[in-house]
């Protein structure tokens, strides 16, 4: 026999408790506290498409020098890396709030099997850095059509 038969109401209580522990939790952090962004480590914002015969992949890098930047390809793993340093002389703000980083950046993406890392490309343009990966033929986006199928046959292929 269980200790404590279960009810909805107790549920309830018991997830009304619990959802009362996280807003305490959440309520009593101070956001307004200034916090040493200089070694964070964070993931730039990137967008990747296939432009005809091409991976075209984007990295957003406001305030990042391009030579702090460095592209690594690994088997099919192609990683940006770098360093956003902070160009501020002062050594203490207060701060409301930032949300700008500063420090080592990373993101590593996988690229198809077969890329001549040769072929690679890399430009710069307004804190974006753009990359380009000739793919080959076989790699290729195919797109499948999707049938729609009655009812009947829906309930045929089941059976």
């Amino acid at each position: 026999m269980p200790a404590h038969e279960w009810s909805p109401t107790s549920q309830v209580a018991k997830l009304d408790r619990d959802f009362d522990d996280i807003l305490d939790h959440f309520m009593s952090h101070d956001w307004c506290e200034a916090k040493p962004y200089s070694m964070s480590h964070h993931h730039p914002a990137i967008e990747s498409f296939i432009d005809s015969d091409r991976l075209v992949v984007c990295a957003d890098l406001p305030g990042v020098d391009p030579k702090d930047v460095e592209i690594i390809i690994d088997k099919n793993v192609l990683t940006i890396r770098g360093l956003r340093v902070c160009t501020s002389e002062e050594e203490r703000r207060d701060f409301v709030h930032r949300e700008i980083r500063y420090g080592n950046f990373e993101r590593a993406i996988s690229i198809p099997n077969g890329v001549k890392k040769e072929d690679i490309k890399a430009a710069w343009r307004n804190g974006v850095l753009e990359l380009t990966v000739p793919l080959e033929r076989a790699a290729e986006v195919r797109k499948v059509p999707v049938q729609k199928l009655s009812r009947a046959k829906a309930t045929e292929r089941r059976q």
